[in-house]
């Protein structure tokens, strides 16, 4: 029986193509006729890329940045631009990350969840205080209070590294079998917990399509009204 029920932050408990594209747009206005989703998949794939060296110090965060923005534009065909575009945009995107706001669906299921007796939690990645003031904007730490949520760079360790998730339920007092991990990456958030002996869904709504698949999500779902099929498989599990 699942008893935890716990979160990915970034493209999970809110939509985070909305403030990365508005930071591009204002600070690449020459860029025209460009595929958004597109463009956002490949950022978040070179900012998987470089945050290992970023979390292990081997990276400082404006390194770290311009690394990603650069290879970004790299990939898509851009070469017209220079840093100081990069940073301009660093700061428009964190800008707009202060203003976020959740996925009206999740914030549903999360006071559903908490009716019910379930013990949520949220397990991300990234820069503690960067997190944070996420949390904070999304208004998330109303529900999940702030020694519920754990942040790699606290951790010491990162997703994909399934240790993560087994240092969580030893603080919790948790047993992997009865948890279940809800994010929207499939290397990171789903491969990663099902190692370590979780339970998974998979918030598909990128449509993230996967010629093959290391393993199976316990529930997959693609669209933020669907959010609602995690209550049925809940109480089936």
């Amino acid at each position: 029986m699942i008893t935890s029920i716990l979160f990915d932050l970034d493209d999970t408990l809110y939509d985070q193509l909305q403030p990365f594209i508005k930071a591009f747009q204002l600070t690449f206005p020459s860029v025209k006729d460009i595929n958004a989703e597109k463009l956002f998949k490949v950022f978040r794939q070179k900012s998987d890329e470089v945050f290992p060296s970023y979390q292990a110090h081997l990276l400082s965060q404006d390194l770290m940045w311009e690394y990603r923005m650069s290879a970004t534009l790299q990939a898509i065909g851009i070469s017209n631009y220079n840093y100081q575009q990069i940073m301009a945009f660093e700061k428009a995107y964190n800008f707009n990350l202060n203003h976020i706001k959740p996925y009206s669906e999740i914030i549903s299921l999360i006071k559903y969840l908490l009716k019910q007796n379930y013990d949520l939690a949220i397990i991300s990645n990234g820069d503690y205080q960067h997190q944070i003031k996420k949390i904070t904007a999304l208004k998330i730490d109303q529900y999940i209070p702030l020694n519920k949520i754990f942040i790699s760079d606290c951790l010491g360790v990162a997703k994909p590294n399934p240790e993560i998730f087994l240092r969580v339920a030893s603080r919790q007092n948790l047993l992997p079998p009865k948890m279940l991990y809800i994010g929207d990456n499939y290397i990171n958030d789903i491969v990663a917990a099902q190692q370590a002996g979780l339970k998974t869904v998979w918030f598909n709504h990128r449509h993230v399509h996967l010629s093959s698949r290391k393993v199976l999500p316990n529930l997959e779902i693609s669209s933020p009204s669907a959010l609602i099929n995690i209550v049925d498989f809940l109480k089936k599990n």
